[in-house]
């Protein structure tokens, strides 16, 4: 994800891992509204989120597998309740 907002001119931060670990401290008793989405058996906003990595990630080229494979389990746990 990081390298695809680079290859459309987004910034990145530098240290990756410790905005991750800052976020998720932050938002660690959170109920992301994905997982709401789920829960109500309403569609997620999946496509939007990682389905726009994986576009840009074909679009320069570059392997976007994580987002993929998330993106697919998600529109599954859709379909499949």
């Amino acid at each position: 994800a990081a390298e695809s907002a680079g290859a459309e001119g987004g910034r990145r931060p530098e240290d990756m891992v410790a905005v991750g670990e800052e976020g998720a401290a932050d938002t660690a008793q959170n109920h992301c509204s994905m997982l709401q989405d789920l829960r109500a058996d309403r569609r997620t906003e999946i496509r939007q989120i990682n389905g726009a990595i994986v576009s840009v990630g074909e679009r320069h080229k570059m392997t976007v597998a994580l987002n993929e494979a998330v993106a697919t389990l998600v529109i599954a746990a859709e379909r499949d309740g």
